[in-house]
């Protein structure tokens, strides 16, 4: 989005970095929620609807041009942020579910491990195809380079929604333990 917002769109950098803070307050406002969302959908629902979700707005960057009113980027941002949040509370507390207590410091340090495994393997794969889609632009042209990065995020966004389908083996029950844990014990 960085690139979008300065080679595209011609922004300076701090207005750049300005338009990176909506994603920021949407991610923290989401953690209030997601165990609400978890305990009321389930891992399995959330994490499916919310990887398309993801893989949608993403694509919809496709659609941002010099024109584009701030609002609604920022909009983008919001949703981005927000949805990418409950994907990583989703995931991240799912490591712990049926996790015995002894076995928790385990889990926690191999969840960690696989998380920033994942975010640096997901980040040089957008970089590798955003690469390409730019190739040998000059960063000048304005136009070609937004037409590149309206692919990248096109070809990302189709990436993310195809890897909803990894979330289809989830049972439904799956994290029960962890989502609705108070609930069972209030039953």
């Amino acid at each position: 989005m960085p690139l979008l917002y300065q080679l595209g769109l011609g922004l300076p950098a701090w207005q750049s970095g300005l338009l990176m803070m909506p994603a920021a307050a949407a991610a923290m406002g989401m953690k209030f929620i997601s165990s609400r969302v978890l305990a009321r959908y389930g891992y399995r629902q959330v994490l499916i609807v919310n990887t398309v979700m993801i893989g949608l707005i993403v694509g919809l960057f496709s659609l941002v041009i010099p024109a584009t009113p701030i609002v609604l980027i920022v909009l983008l941002g919001l949703s981005l942020g927000f949805f990418n949040s409950l994907q990583f509370s989703s995931m991240n507390s799912m490591a712990y579910a049926d996790i015995d207590t002894p076995d928790s410091s385990m889990a926690s340090t191999l969840a960690s491990s696989l998380q920033q495994m994942s975010m640096s393997f997901g980040l040089a794969c957008g970089s590798l195809i955003t690469g390409w889609f730019l190739g040998d632009l000059p960063q000048t042209d304005h136009m070609a380079v937004t037409t590149a990065l309206h692919h990248a995020f096109l070809t990302l966004g189709g990436l993310t929604i195809l890897s909803s389908l990894s979330f289809w083996t989830l049972s439904s029950k799956d994290g029960e333990s962890v989502s609705r844990g108070n609930l069972r014990e209030a039953e």
